[in-house]
């Protein structure tokens, strides 16, 4: 489940930060979150900023979106991925958890229509 590297959060928390903290810490969290079932609206937010693709903007399309969430969701979604995927194999169209491009979301896309 490696992080490293990534940019800081939302919460202006970068995962090498939070691995400073022992593992411990991070697992005391999660064990509290995961009976509640829900996520604390203070971790359920997100900032999205737009990316011009290229000069010359004329129209929405020529953007691309990037989410920033805070670190210890992202981290929590690992945390997630890795037990959901050992537990269940992954098919091919479904989006949970799987790692992708761009590229694949198109394909499974067009997979998907009629």
């Amino acid at each position: 489940m490696d992080m490293t590297g990534s940019a800081h959060g939302i919460d202006r928390l970068t995962p090498e930060a939070l691995l400073r903290y022992p593992p411990s810490v991070f697992t005391a969290y999660i064990t509290v979150l995961l009976p509640l079932a829900k996520i604390p609206r203070r971790l359920n937010i997100a900032r999205i900023t737009f990316v011009p693709k290229s000069d010359g903007l004329t129209s929405p399309s020529d953007y691309s979106s990037i989410s920033f969430s805070p670190v210890l969701l992202l981290s929590l979604h690992k945390v997630l991925q890795h037990l959901w995927t050992s537990l269940f194999p992954v098919e091919g169209l479904h989006f949970a958890f799987l790692k992708r491009d761009g590229a694949f979301k198109a394909i499974a896309l067009l997979r998907t229509l009629p």
